[in-house]
């Protein structure tokens, strides 16, 4: 199974949104089975784009906002890495005004932990309830940004496992200048059962 991040034989080409969408995807795989029967989860999608941060924070909301009952920035705590809503999870970045990088991996089931391929900082899981299958990316002054992440095609409710590093860097280069590219940020969405439901949650 190959693994988001890694390739063979020269680096991976970064993905800038075309199409209104971040980045290319692929048809839902079946996955293998491991030997004892169980379903090994596959990667479907690699996506990556920038994230425009202002006032330290940024959000991944539903695209369809009719849906959202408290469009981001309204009700934002600003306390923490991660804090989830219905129908959007805000960010709490270190740098103030900033580009970011995000990369984004959609998994047909429960993605693999990435601890080991950076030195993050901060590690947070949450859950998304998106009806649109497309989430947006809020500043939380500009508003939202013209580009998607897909995610399906119909409603559905995610799990979000969000990565950052670079954090550290930033908060000082923010304060003399808006840089780029220093604060970089991993979103991992998996499918949930209709039913499950559960508060974000803050890794070790």
């Amino acid at each position: 199974m190959a693994t988001p991040g890694h390739t063979n034989g020269g680096s991976r080409a970064r993905l800038r949104w075309p199409g209104g969408t971040m980045g290319a995807e692929r048809p839902l795989p079946c996955g293998p089975m491991a030997d004892a029967g169980v379903r090994v989860p596959e990667w479907v999608a690699q996506q990556q784009g920038d994230v425009e941060v202002d006032f330290f924070g940024f959000s991944l909301q539903d695209a369809d906002d009719t849906a959202v009952p408290l469009p981001y920035p309204e009700g934002r705590s600003g306390r923490g890495f991660v804090s989830q809503r219905e129908g959007r999870i805000d960010v709490e970045s270190a740098g103030h005004t900033h580009t970011a990088l995000l990369d984004v991996e959609v998994w047909d089931g429960p993605a693999p932990p990435a601890e080991d391929r950076a030195a993050w900082e901060e590690r947070a899981e949450a859950e998304l309830s998106c009806t649109s299958g497309e989430v947006a990316v809020w500043a939380t002054a500009a508003g939202p940004m013209p580009d998607r992440i897909r995610l399906a095609d119909g409603p559905g409710r995610w799990a979000v496992r969000l990565y950052c590093a670079g954090r550290a860097a930033v908060r000082p280069l923010a304060e003399q200048g808006v840089p780029e590219g220093v604060e970089r940020y991993l979103a991992q969405f998996w499918p949930l059962p209709p039913s499950h439901t559960g508060p974000a949650r803050r890794g070790a």
